[in-house]
């Protein structure tokens, strides 16, 4: 039996995504892999696509000019969907971004009824860049759409709220691997890690407030990592009295470099004061680092509390020192346990065979209901 023919089309801001499900995939349907790409922008797994390339029956960087909202970009975005009408694939298959052109490019051009559209993001968040144009981008998209693909259990469920009689496949994201450490570990202090691109629902402010209670408390050697981009760290540096705690790296975190970053982490704090869901956590969790974060329901998919992590409120100073002090007094006991607790829940919850036979069986169905 010929295998169905799927277009895959990758925003760069989800390769991190993608890159791991697609090869999977491929096993099942013959895909045509398309990555939108904007002029001179670094890739940053562009090592790991020289690999994947054969393994895809066809590969392609797709040019959309200088930004995603520059009039060319819209240009780039209407002649390649045409070129994707014209393939008259079984299924394509694309997630939500690249605003303001792309999604109600591909939702005019294209009939809604073959596509899966993932939403990574279905809840506008607070303190996101430009709060007004994603609500209207996601009600166009939940209007338009038939058929989506949501990330977590949080946003399956607001989603489904949204969108009834239409089609809504859960499958979490795979875990993102970035290989092993080749370095081994030399700093024998208890490390607390943030990490990821610093924003201000992210609350790094609180991470700094908290370190420094938690120190004055107890006087206990630690540290404290901060690794990722900023558009104004200077707001945070203000927070940081004793310096000796804190090791930041503010910038870009090559990929090669992550392994080396969670060697040398002991715990990952997320202090968010809201999130829909937290491509840091899938990192996390790979690397079976214990989690300090804020209760939301997002996290609560992934952390369960004395197990593999400590639950504290959003954005909360003085519950977040009362945790560090905790674990700093308390390290040796509880660290072993949480790893190994740390094992079983990521077996449970992301079983990689368990997710590609979701995508697997969802899009045999679009594509069957598709050809009736």
């Amino acid at each position: 039996m010929n295998k169905k023919r799927i277009a895959w089309i990758t925003a760069t801001c989800f390769l991190d995504t993608d890159i791991y499900i697609v090869p999977l995939m491929q096993k099942y349907f013959d895909i045509d892999w398309y990555i939108l790409r904007k002029e001179n922008e670094k890739i940053d797994y562009s090592n790991e696509l020289k690999k994947l390339k054969d393994n895809v029956s066809h590969f392609e960087y797709i040019p959309i000019g200088r930004r995603n909202s520059s009039p060319d970009a819209l240009v780039c975005y209407i002649r390649f969907m045409r070129r994707i009408k014209k393939g008259r694939y079984d299924l394509v298959y694309t997630a939500m971004g690249n605003m303001p052109f792309y999604t109600p490019v591909l939702g005019l051009c294209m009939n809604p009824k073959n596509i899966v559209l993932g939403i990574h993001n279905v809840t506008v968040l607070q303190g996101g860049s430009h709060p007004r144009l994603e609500k209207f981008y996601n009600g166009f998209a939940i209007n338009r759409f038939k058929n989506f693909h949501a990330y977590s259990q949080v946003q399956y469920e607001e989603l489904k709220k949204r969108v009834k009689q239409k089609n809504v496949l859960y499958a979490p994201f795979l875990l993102k691997d970035y290989g092993k450490a080749k370095h081994e570990r030399t700093d024998t202090r208890i490390t607390f890690l943030g990490y990821g691109n610093i924003r201000r629902y992210k609350r790094l402010d609180v991470l700094i407030d908290a370190t420094e209670r938690a120190y004055a408390q107890v006087k206990i050697p630690f540290r404290v990592i901060i690794a990722g981009s900023s558009d104004n760290w200077s707001e945070y540096q203000k927070h940081i009295i004793h310096q000796e705690l804190f090791e930041t790296r503010i910038g870009r975190i090559p990929n090669e470099d992550i392994p080396e970053l969670f060697v040398e982490t002991d715990y990952v704090v997320m202090p968010y004061e809201s999130i829909a869901q937290s491509g840091a956590m899938m990192v996390a969790m790979n690397y079976e680092k214990p989690v300090l974060a804020s209760k939301l329901k997002a996290f609560e998919e992934y952390i369960e509390n004395g197990k593999n992590g400590v639950f504290f409120s959003p954005a909360n100073v003085d519950e977040l020192t009362e945790k560090m002090v905790y674990i700093l007094e308390n390290h040796e006991n509880i660290y072993p346990e949480f790893k190994e607790n740390f094992k079983e829940i990521k077996q449970n919850k992301f079983n990689t065979d368990q997710i590609v036979k979701k995508y697997k069986d969802y899009f045999e169905k679009v594509i069957s209901v598709c050809e009736k």
